[in-house]
């Protein structure tokens, strides 16, 4: 239980963390949904569009999740001000992720693959920028979000 206390109360291991455990596990998701598409939908733009829209529902739900369980007490404020942060990387992860899922689509690449490569590769980007940016700020010097 001390770990997972530890891990709790420190917010650059805590945020980062979240927000890998829930884009990967929405990309995941949103893969499974793709590629099951194949065969419905042979437009790389609608693929692409419908990538976008799936994957930003499931993370953003598997993120609030993740954070309400680490920090319920100031779950609504913190989890707005990091998710408005991640807004605002947005188009910087949508843009490499959508760009490099049309590169693949268009080499033949298994749908499903396109998305996991290409949103993980994204993700990896905003999450350097994202932490940098949150060391530069203070955002991951406050130990504790439940008031204690």
């Amino acid at each position: 239980m001390r770990l997972f206390e530890r891990y709790r109360q420190n917010r650059l291991w805590n945020i980062n963390g979240n927000i890998m455990l829930a884009s990967v596990s929405g990309e995941l998701l949103t893969a499974l949904v793709i590629q099951a598409t194949n065969g419905l939908i042979d437009d790389h733009r609608v693929i692409v569009i419908a990538t976008i829209i799936v994957s930003a529902i499931l993370d953003a739900l598997i993120y609030a999740a993740l954070h309400l369980l680490m920090h319920h007490r100031a779950f609504f404020k913190d989890v707005m001000s990091i998710q408005v942060q991640r807004w605002f990387l947005s188009p910087l992860f949508y843009s490499i992720g959508a760009g490099f899922q049309w590169f693949l689509l268009s080499l033949g690449v298994a749908r499903g693959a396109t998305v996991l490569v290409a949103y993980l590769t994204a993700l990896l980007v905003t999450r350097g920028v994202h932490t940098w940016y949150g060391l530069r700020t203070g955002l991951f010097m406050e130990e504790d979000t439940d008031g204690r």
